[in-house]
């Protein structure tokens, strides 16, 4: 499923950060750490909202948090 329809189903807005994070997320075959999100992103874009994406992304069960090594 495309990523700006997983927004839109679940009442988030489709900013270019949230869909570029997610086709980041949904190309990859590892789970990946906010720090590789960040380097993995094309455009620019400051760590706190991609924390604040991956927050909001969570909370809508678009995906799951797994804490590894207390990170």
């Amino acid at each position: 499923m495309k990523p700006e329809i997983l927004l839109s189903d679940q009442g988030l807005s489709k900013t270019k950060t949230r869909v570029n994070i997610l086709h980041l997320l949904m190309r990859s075959d590892l789970p990946l750490s906010g720090k590789d999100i960040c380097k993995g992103l094309t455009s620019k874009c400051d760590k706190s909202t991609v924390y604040r994406t991956l927050n909001a992304l969570f909370e809508k069960d678009l995906l799951q948090r797994v804490i590894i090594d207390h990170e």
